[in-house]
């Protein structure tokens, strides 16, 4: 039971997240759906670094 806590301690500790993170929309370039996550590409890489 202890041995399961440790683990768990050091998973805790590593930061977060290890690889870029990539976001996927299903929906066609140029649309409304695009629009906006280009806007908010900017504020999630930098909510993502100062963290």
């Amino acid at each position: 039971m202890t041995s399961l806590i440790l683990c768990a301690d050091t998973k805790a500790l590593q930061a977060y997240p290890t690889k870029p993170i990539r976001l996927v929309l299903p929906v066609t370039p140029g649309g409304g759906t695009d629009a906006l996550a280009r806007i908010m590409r900017p504020k999630l890489e930098a909510s993502s670094q100062s963290s």
